[in-house]
């Protein structure tokens, strides 16, 4: 907290002290309404704060794209923290925390989630088997026809031919297939993904059943060396990286405080659940960056990462960054000798085709609303082996081989390299690193605090208002007992009390009528609802069917002792759903539900109606022409019991369930053909699951607010007439020393002024 902040908590730290010193004079109910406002002022300050203090970044790229390099020259000053993936799967979803006990929270998947990688992986294989044997045929069948021109020509046994032939026919390799089907994009890439992890599992002897399902906690020790532990978990080579689905890092480094990190993997997760809960995190991030290697700038497979990960509109800032620019300075112009010109021809040329991708994509139906924000931030480019090359020569280390290398093509490339990279500043200056960190990183970080100070700043003047209004009823209760106390004898406190109890039981039985009626009325609202939320499922159960088509083909061997082959090809048109069509409908429709129930319960309690029925009813019962009873003796303590009377919001709270429940059923995220009509029955059953868990709550809010009026109804002038006898014994214990409570009573009063112009500071 600021040291404004800190004023203003103290400030109600010491009222709130002083009144509970002077207890006697105020009243329970009306001091401990500022008391227990005062006591949470701390928290609410120190919660605001957390809440939003974090800079949140994250990063998002295809692979190779360099993210984890990136993120150890922006993060770690070019320290290898981070172990590289070697391919989109073995890229974990992680995030990064600053903690002052290092550790690494491992999540396995879920045995799930293994059941469907494996069951890709299968698919990969009986995709990758079946081409093998028709290629196989096909050259066989060629062999064959060669056969049987020969035959025709020479004549001879029809056995010896096919033997001749078989010598001479060249058969595909299972491996060669394989690698052509993955060049050629003809196996889906979640499906070759996953036959990766399976490999490297196998390949790793690793027992997955004994992790599945599992956590794991590595405490570091201090100084620990991160990047070894961590390559074990999500190294490309890594034993267990083919079974963790996600990482929560902690690590001792001042760098990260103040910030999270969330990095994600690239496209076409196999894990349906992982990717809903990357997108989850993405949606939490102050600013995104893109990273996309120039090598391969926005291509593709970036746009549809943008697409996928991205459609987000509480994304404050989102930035591309063009990685690995020592490579792209090196493939500019052949005849271009001057690193400068490249350098900066480099950037133009590649801020245009940012631009350009940029507009191309807006132009597009349902652009993501995330380019916008692109397209309002300019492109970035660095290079994070010239910003290592740099920490190096500061540190005086020596280079790494690839660095050499690198070096040694500039040197070759360029006729003014070393003229142009005299010092390691250059270096730093080439790299990019520190402008995205003292530019972009700062310029988040300010608006964040700024934003935060904005709340802050707002919260102080509500939180101040509101400790003046309830200072207000400590001052009124205080002015009320002392104009009570200078007017009171015994005789008349005695005779108040005699008086008080024939009066309320006047009138029990309309109070009694007020809560009643109440009740139904709530019930009626209830039911009302009910019907209403039943009625909106009509508005949330369309799902877009696509089609898409899969070409088939097969050898048939006809003709005499099925010697000649022929190839049958089709097209198969398959329907297919996307199973997160069903959990965003059975979202909509909670939220909707939601929204309908706490809109109509905020009419179902007609609170301040009636308030003014029961105040009615009870100032009614009193002549407050007699000077026995003052206004205030009455309304003081009905505020303090009719404040009691709420309406607790309905809050849904196991829509995860639900996700989890679609994940199980239809764990690929799609129903293709006959499964679909399983997706809509899912779809059905979970609507109608969520219609019944809030029918389920609101029946217990009835019931809840049927008990809370019978209760009140039997027990409220009760408790009415408790609080102000209560009231006039404490005035009868007073009398005994009258003129020094009189005094007490005006110098309390004094300070309550005192108190009113210390909150009021905050006002401004």
């Amino acid at each position: 907290m600021t040291e404004h902040d800190e004023m203003f908590v103290k400030t109600a730290n010491d009222i709130a002290a002083d009144i509970i010193k002077n207890q006697d004079l105020v009243g329970d109910d009306s001091a401990q309404q500022f008391i227990s406002r005062a006591e949470k002022e701390a928290e609410i300050f120190e919660n605001i704060e957390r809440e939003g203090r974090e800079l949140t970044v994250g990063i998002i790229g295809c692979v190779k794209a360099g993210k984890s390099t990136l993120l150890n020259a922006l993060v770690f000053d070019g320290n290898q923290v981070l172990p590289k993936a070697a391919t989109p799967m073995t890229a974990a979803l992680t995030r990064i925390r600053f903690s002052k006990e290092p550790k690494a929270h491992i999540f396995f998947y879920q045995t799930s989630d293994w059941i469907n990688i494996k069951a890709k992986n299968d698919q990969y294989n009986r995709q990758v088997e079946m081409e093998f044997q028709r290629r196989c045929n096909e050259c066989q069948s060629q062999a064959n026809s060669q056969g049987n021109s020969k035959r025709e020509q020479k004549g001879g046994m029809l056995r010896s031919i096919k033997n001749t032939i078989a010598d001479k026919v060249v058969l595909p390799t299972r491996k060669e297939v394989e690698a052509d089907m993955c060049a050629c994009g003809e196996i889906p890439d979640e499906v070759r993904s996953s036959h990766e992890l399976v490999k490297m599992a196998e390949e790793c002897r690793l027992d997955v059943d004994k992790y599945l399902g599992k956590e794991q906690i590595i405490d570091f020790q201090s100084g620990a060396d991160y990047f070894s532990a961590l390559t074990e978990y999500v190294g490309s080579e890594g034993q267990f990286t083919p079974i963790v689905n996600y990482t929560e890092l902690y690590i001792d480094d001042s760098r990260l405080e103040g910030m999270e990190i969330v990095d994600t993997p690239g496209l076409n997760d196999p894990i349906v659940s992982r990717e809903r809960k990357t997108v989850k995190f993405l949606e939490q991030c102050d600013v995104v960056f893109v990273a996309s290697s120039v090598s391969q700038f926005l291509v593709e497979s970036d746009i549809q990462l943008i697409r996928k990960k991205l459609n987000q509109n509480n994304i404050h800032r989102a930035y591309i960054v063009g990685t690995q620019l020592d490579s792209g300075v090196l493939q500019y112009k052949s005849r271009c000798k001057s690193l400068e010109e490249a350098l900066s021809g480099s950037i133009i040329a590649y801020k245009k085709q940012a631009k350009d991708v940029i507009s191309r994509i807006n132009n597009t139906p349902n652009a993501p609303s995330i380019i916008r924000r692109l397209d309002e931030s300019e492109p970035v480019f660095v290079s994070a082996m010239m910003y290592g090359i740099g920490k190096k020569m500061v540190a005086d280390q020596p280079l790494s081989p690839e660095e050499d290398y690198i070096i040694t093509n500039f040197k070759s490339r360029f006729m003014d390299f070393e003229t142009v990279m005299e010092n390691f500043e250059d270096y730093f200056v080439f790299s990019h690193i520190d402008t995205v960190k003292d530019d972009i990183f700062m310029r988040v970080s300010e608006e964040k605090e700024a934003t935060i100070r904005e709340r802050i700043e707002k919260l102080t003047v509500n939180q101040s208002a509101e400790l003046l209004r309830l200072l207000e009823i400590v001052n009124t209760s205080v002015r009320m007992r002392l104009s009570s106390l200078e007017s009171a004898d015994a005789e008349v406190l005695e005779r108040k009390l005699s008086q008080l109890s024939n009066k309320l039981d006047s009138i029990r039985s309309e109070i009694s009528g007020i809560f009643q009626r109440q009740a139904e009325e709530c019930n009626r609202i209830i039911q009302d609802t009910k019907i209403e939320i039943s009625k909106e499922i009509g508005h949330h159960q369309d799902i877009e069917i696509e089609i898409r088509t899969e070409h088939h083909h097969e050898t048939k061997h006809t003709g005499l002792f099925g010697l000649r082959n022929t190839l049958v090809e089709w097209d198969e048109h398959i329907k297919e759903v996307s199973s997160s069509q069903v959990i965003n409908n059975v979202q909509q429709y909670a939220a909707t539900a939601q929204r309908i129930i706490n809109e109509n319960f905020r009419k179902l309690f007609d609170i301040e109606g009636m308030k003014g029925r029961i105040k009615n009813c009870v100032i009614g019962a009193f002549d407050l022409a007699n000077k026995d009873f003052d206004e205030n003796e009455i309304l003081l303590p009905l505020e303090v019991v009719l404040a009691g009377l709420t309406v607790q919001e309905v809050r849904f709270d196991f829509l995860e369930q639900l996700e989890e429940s679609v994940d199980a059923e239809f764990p690929d995220g799609k129903a293709e053909g006959e499964a679909i009509h399983r997706l809509y029955a899912l779809q059905s059953k979970l609507v109608n699951k969520v219609l019944q868990q809030l029918a389920d709550l609101m029946q217990q809010q009835n019931e809840r607010i049927s008990n809370t009026m019978n209760v009140q109804s039997g027990t409220f002038v009760d408790t009415i007439e408790g609080k102000i006898a209560g009231n006039i014994e404490e005035l009868k214990k007073q009398l005994k020393n009258k003129q020094e409570n009189i005094v007490r009573y005006k110098r309390f009063i004094e300070k309550i002024n005192t108190y009113k112009q210390r909150l009021k500071q905050f006002q401004r």
